[in-house]
């Protein structure tokens, strides 16, 4: 057992760390994505891998922060 109980912090910081770099990320992603699709021809086909990885970027930031939210609500 460790010798210093450090409680339900961890969980969080480790959470909050977790999003941020899912943000960072996400947003390093989204601007190449943006660049690379404006010098290509625009068809819908190539646009659909985009968003279905948009679309699980989002819910996975989602599902952190309400997980976020869980730890500060019910924090002793």
């Amino acid at each position: 057992m460790f010798p210093i109980y450090l409680g339900y912090y961890p969980i969080g910081i480790a959470q909050i760390l977790l999003l941020i770099i899912c943000l960072v990320f996400f947003g390093i992603y989204g601007k190449r994505v943006f660049k690379s699709a404006e010098a290509e021809k625009d068809k819908l086909v190539q646009y659909v891998p985009i968003i279905l990885l948009v679309v699980g970027y989002l819910i996975s930031m989602c599902i952190i922060a309400i997980s976020i939210f869980w730890w500060v609500a019910f924090m002793p």
